[in-house]
């Protein structure tokens, strides 16, 4: 039958351990910085408390065996007994334990405790600034916590003053540790609440060195084993400073042992026991009174807006709460129900955001852009006029939008309906697949995609205004809109080929609006010089028919000077450009030389005899 030490043990480790559960939960939802320090410390008394439970069971087995031998006779000892070397008892086991298993775990608890202190001194954690829970929440749950500590605690310590039960002191002395840490957590959790405090770094930071101390005495520990008679050795695990901080009533148990010496043996420590059992009901009946007076203090995030509640219906009219802390009646009495009014809320439409780790490098249609994107029909508009069949031809798209809205009436926010937000994003849902089916997938891609996400943030406005949902629709963002990725390969040919169509087209436009003016100038240019040459000639004839008519006239008027005139024009005319010319004349009574290199042959009435002696004119 197991002893009262390893039933107290055990229940200290289970108390440890659900801590440990509760408080790994609450670190998700209540990002504080000290929860690492504490969960480091708790695990370090856990294993303490579990070389405590080993150690308590191994002194039990040994005891047991120790008094089954004082009650044999000398003739089955003889028989059954091999004598004080038998490798397999449990004095031998506990021997073992004692000097070889808890200092190898001293060592590596100093070991591993010295080595979480340092590396988090160096490289400290930044808690998240998001919290999801209240850290009054927390606050109830440590304050609950640390009772528990101190009371498995105190009753560890209190029989381990006895022999036989010893070895849950070192277990005791760590609850008792963590106890103290509990409490301290509990408190930086509501000092964190106030503006400037950094209470929960601090109490990390005192975590920190709360290890370190602690690593370096269990190696103190461990050396100072070696100098001291093993009548007096304690165990390595139990940590002297600790012992200090959890039990520091010397002068109590000095008047426990006068007590135990005027009215009899262990009378001190049965009052004592007398006294726990006396005092755990009215101590865990304050600590549900502070935890039900706690329900009355609440704080308001800056972003949110509570609605008071009197016995589920609000208070009118004054209902509101703003940031802040408050003090309300205590639940079930007032109620707070919590909106966040002064935030920018949003959801997404058509996917699922998931990380910013998930989304891909390269965009591409033939990959996912986010997880779960969903798929919606779209209209095909007939091309080219024609229509194939009768039946209408549809497409599949998937739609990637971001929804944001604000609260602008809190009470119809919160008590319309059940879940306003699901119902908002059902709206934005049915409004999406709405309009997408009604118009056509590549003026979506194209240039009706502009207002595409200003048509559906006014008709899911217009839907919760009708539905008095009592939001805002701040904008829609379009942050893409795309053939599903099974159908990508596919709708990229059509495209490409309908782009190439296009192309083509437009190559046909420019050259037709190049050919056109340049064959129309080249008409122009052939048409006018025609008229320029028609013209000529009619200029040409004009002047010809004068010229003859000027000497037609000239003929009649004097017609040997005509002819004598003519002729020597036509002389000249044959004669120009000739380098010499030399004129006889058979019947004249002079001889004329004329020169006509490179000048012009005079007009006929210029010529005139020259004097006597000269030769060239």
């Amino acid at each position: 039958m197991k002893s009262t030490a390893e039933q107290a043990i055990a229940v200290g480790l289970g108390s440890l351990a659900l801590g440990a559960a509760v408080n790994a939960a609450l670190a998700s939802k209540v990002p504080l910085a000290f929860w690492e320090g504490w969960l480091a410390l708790t695990a370090w008394a856990a294993i303490v408390s579990a070389l405590s439970l080993a150690h308590a069971r191994f002194r039990r087995l040994a005891n047991e065996e120790s008094q089954e031998r004082s009650t044999q006779s000398p003739a089955q000892t003889a028989l059954f007994s091999t004598g004080s070397d038998e490798p397999f008892t449990a004095a031998r086991s506990l021997a073992r334990f004692e000097r070889f298993g808890i200092p190898s775990a001293s060592v590596a608890l100093a070991l591993g405790l010295g080595a979480w202190a340092w590396i988090r001194l160096q490289r400290p954690t930044a808690p998240s600034a998001d919290l999801q829970v209240d850290p009054l929440v927390a606050t109830a749950f440590l304050v609950a916590e640390g009772f528990a500590f101190f009371l498995c605690s105190r009753f560890l310590i209190a029989i381990s003053r006895d022999k036989s039960t010893a070895p849950a002191r070192p277990a005791g002395i760590a609850l008792g540790i963590i106890s103290l840490a509990t409490f301290a957590a509990a408190a930086a959790s509501v000092a964190s609440r106030v503006e400037g405090w950094q209470a929960d770094r601090i109490l990390q930071l005192l975590f920190l060195v709360a290890g370190g101390v602690l690593a370096i005495e269990q190696a103190v520990l461990v050396l100072a084993a070696f100098y001291v008679p093993v009548h007096r050795r304690l165990p390595t695990i139990q940590s002297r400073i600790g012992e200090w901080l959890t039990d520091p009533t010397g002068w109590s148990r000095s008047l426990a042992s006068s007590v135990d010496y005027q009215f009899g043996v262990r009378s001190g420590q049965e009052a004592l026991r007398h006294f726990l059992r006396k005092g755990v009901l009215p101590i865990v009946a304050l600590e549900a009174v502070l935890l039900y007076g706690l329900t009355s203090l609440v704080f308001i995030e800056p972003h949110e807006v509570g609605i008071r509640e009197r016995l589920g219906r609000p208070v009118s009219p004054e209902w509101r709460l703003d940031s802040g802390f408050h003090l309300l009646a205590p639940w079930p009495i007032e109620t707070v129900r919590r909106v966040e009014a002064k935030r920018i809320l949003r959801f997404d439409v058509g996917f699922e955001a998931g990380t910013a780790s998930q989304r891909p490098a390269t965009i591409l249609w033939t990959v996912p852009h986010y997880s779960d994107e969903e798929i919606f029909v779209t209209a095909a508009r007939p091309r080219g006029g024609r229509i194939d069949s009768e039946a209408a031809g549809v497409n599949v798209a998937t739609i990637n939008l971001s929804v944001e809205y604000r609260v602008t009436n809190t009470l119809a926010f919160a008590y319309t309906h059940r879940d306003p937000g699901e119902l908002l994003r059902d709206c934005a849902y049915r409004v999406v697949t709405r309009t997408f089916a009604a118009r056509d997938l590549l003026d979506l891609l194209g240039g009706g995609r502009r207002d595409f996400a200003e048509h559906v943030r006014a008709e899911i406005q217009r839907d919760a205004d009708r539905l008095g949902i009592g939001v805002e629709i701040e904008s829609v963002m379009d942050l893409g809109i795309h053939p599903p990725v099974p159908a990508a390969d596919a709708f990229q040919s059509v495209i490409a080929a309908v782009e190439q169509r296009h192309a083509r087209l437009l190559e046909a436009r420019a050259y037709s609006a190049s050919v056109a003016p340049r064959a129309q100038a080249e008409t122009e240019k052939i048409r006018l010089e025609a008229e320029a040459d028609a013209e000529s000639v009619r200029q040409r004839a004009a002047s010809e028919a004068a010229f003859f008519s000027s000497l037609l006239e000239s003929d009649r008027a004097a017609s040997a000077v005509l002819r004598q005139d003519l002729r020597l024009t036509a002389v000249r005319d044959a004669l120009h450009d000739r380098p010499y010319t030399v004129l006889a004349h058979p019947e004249a009574r002079k001889s004329l030389f004329f020169d006509l290199r490179g000048q012009s042959l005079p007009e006929l009435y210029e010529l005139a005899p020259f004097p006597l002696g000269d030769e060239t004119p």
